[in-house]
């Protein structure tokens, strides 16, 4: 606004226009207006100032407009969220679903496998040993076979069943007081016949008259199992598998070495992951589901233990786990 300074304050020139076009009587500043001037800055060569107001209704329509846009910005994104949770729930239900069916398949099948398994494994074990009538040579060979991977496939059975009950938090462990050197000594023992296959002998070069640790002796057996078998299977041919339990302090360590080609390093992060098998074209690798490990690591962790593995470059392997000394 444009006014001449005189004691009055007669206004010259407004964002209307002159005052001849206001449609006011009185073309001096009001009190109020008075109130709501900000600065005053004469203007050179002439009688006028100009005045900067403060209009408190400039931005009331923007308040509003802005408001409103808020409201129905709001609103959408809320539309959108609800929409993208609802099509997440509906996702992760499917997801459940399936879940649920693949695990109640997989239970099904893998309890229904297990009898006629064992069965099966009975019955050949009968035959090949004559119980049924003399043998053939060559029909003693195909018959160890089938033998072998009926026995791998129970193998796996049990894994599946295991990872199952893993998964559902109902693996108990029923444990009690035992000599842990004569767990390691009956394992050593079961597994003879299976490290021979691959010409693996098993020693145990050193350990104590015994040591008693409160453990579920079957699920300890069931870790020594498939540290043996990996060794005799990964390790060298003909090889010599060195079992040594030392104690430490409050704990006890079992250690399995194999002389083999040793775990590719890039592996090393995924030994003990499920499913996880080393991929290595140049290397001959016997069938296995890459559950054994991960199953042992359950158990060990579930006895306050802890399981991990030493590689030496391609000189061999040795995986250990400790336990607490009851």
């Amino acid at each position: 606004m444009l006014i001449y300074p005189s004691g009055e304050d007669l206004i010259e020139v407004t964002a209307e226009g002159p005052r001849i076009n206001l449609d006011r009587h009185d073309y001096r500043l009001s009190a109020e207006e008075r109130s709501r001037i900000m600065k005053r800055i004469p203007i050179p060569g002439t009688a006028w100032e100009a005045v900067d107001m403060h209009d408190p209704e400039l931005f009331s329509s923007y308040r509003q407009q802005l408001l409103l846009q808020m409201a129905v910005i709001l609103l959408l994104f809320s539309a959108v969220v609800m929409a993208m949770l609802y099509s997440l729930g509906r996702a992760e239900q499917r997801r459940r679903m399936a879940e649920q069916h693949k695990d109640d398949f997989l239970s099904n099948v893998s309890h229904e496998l297990r009898t006629p398994l064992t069965s099966i494994r009975g019955s050949l074990g009968l035959v090949i040993n004559g119980v049924a009538g003399e043998v053939s040579e060559k029909a003693k060979g195909l018959l160890d076979i089938a033998l072998n991977n009926s026995e791998r496939l129970s193998g796996i059975v049990n894994d599946i069943l295991d990872l199952k009950k893993i998964e559902s938090g109902q693996m108990e462990l029923e444990q009690s007081r035992h000599d842990l050197v004569m767990l390691v000594r009956r394992a050593i023992e079961s597994n003879h016949s299976y490290g021979e296959r691959f010409g693996a002998e098993y020693v145990l070069l050193e350990a104590p008259d015994s040591v008693e640790v409160e453990v579920d002796g079957n699920r300890i057996l069931q870790v020594m199992t498939n540290l043996l078998s990996n060794a005799a299977k990964y390790g060298a041919r003909n090889d010599r598998v060195e079992i040594v339990i030392s104690v430490k302090g409050e704990r006890v360590r079992v250690s399995v070495t194999d002389h083999g080609e040793g775990i590719d390093e890039a592996f090393h992060e995924r030994v003990f992951e499920r499913f996880a098998r080393e991929g290595d074209s140049s290397i001959e690798r016997p069938d296995g589901t890459g559950l054994g490990l991960n199953i042992s690591r359950v158990i060990i962790e579930a006895h306050r233990g802890e399981i991990d593995f030493d590689c030496a470059g391609r000189d061999g392997t040795t995986f250990y786990f400790e336990l607490p000394v009851s």
